[in-house]
């Protein structure tokens, strides 16, 4: 896929760009073709699911795929994934409702979790971490989050019961303001989240050079990446310099060779 995809890029350069794959769980087989997709293969970032075999991207036994995109200052997209877990939840919640309605929101946003908690954005500081649908529900609890993690976590017994990578990175100095500037670290794409209800967080959250445009397709079908276009198009909450921002500039900011 990775070969197949490259030669199409090259044949269209100022047009498309590859998120290569990796054969995960395989992390020996995923570090050498991460490494080779970006070195030979030249491509614009790696795509990496927020879990695998139901360990979330973060936990230790991934870091080994996360330093080959960090050496290289390369991007990586993190996107949802059926948790081992997310059929059991829909026997116990409803078969009606399907994991792309709400269990991918809720994926995202433990990949995300897990990376901050982890500390991978201070141990891998190179990488460009975008996460998809606007960083799940994690830009709508941030501020929950800061001041948990400021107020209770930092006390005991919670300091001991849930000790993690991050806590003890700044240990009796982590703030609302730190853990909101680690969430500031992170890009966002706007698939199936370009209305006001989702952007209205994301904007409070998220740097707005770091919002991307999004649109889900081909798993989702054409006349909703047209309403998402229209939605950002009409969205009172974006300027126009931001809604340009969104729709190509801030991409061109993480991958200047696409510039016409």
């Amino acid at each position: 896929c990775n070969d197949d995809l490259a030669e199409f890029v090259a044949l269209h350069p100022k047009r498309f760009g590859l998120f290569a794959i990796t054969p995960m769980p395989d992390i020996e087989g995923a570090c050498a073709e991460a490494a080779r997709a970006l070195d030979t293969l030249k491509a614009d970032g790696v795509v990496l699911l927020s879990s695998y075999n139901g360990q979330y991207l973060g936990q230790p036994q991934w870091d080994p795929l996360l330093e080959v995109p960090n050496r290289r200052q390369a991007v990586c997209f993190v996107h949802p994934n059926n948790h081992t877990l997310t059929a059991q939840v829909r026997k116990g919640f409803s078969p009606g409702i399907g994991n792309f309605l709400g269990e991918f929101m809720f994926d995202t946003t433990r990949a995300g979790l897990n990376l901050l908690f982890n500390n991978c954005l201070d141990r891998y500081p190179e990488i460009k971490f975008i996460l998809a649908h606007a960083g799940g529900t994690l830009p709508f609890f941030s501020w929950r989050l800061g001041e948990i993690m400021e107020r209770q976590m930092r006390s005991d017994p919670w300091d001991k019961q849930y000790r993690s990578a991050f806590m003890d990175a700044y240990a009796g100095k982590v703030t609302k303001a730190l853990v909101l500037a680690k969430i500031r670290r992170f890009y966002f794409d706007t698939a199936l989240s370009a209305g006001p209800q989702s952007l209205g967080s994301l904007l409070q959250a998220a740097d707005h050079d770091k919002i991307l445009f999004g649109s889900d397709w081909p798993y989702c079908p054409e006349i909703m990446a047209t309403d998402m276009i229209a939605e950002l198009e009409n969205n009172p909450l974006l300027d126009e310099k931001l809604k340009r921002a969104i729709a190509r500039d801030n991409a061109l900011k993480l991958f200047p060779r696409l510039a016409a």
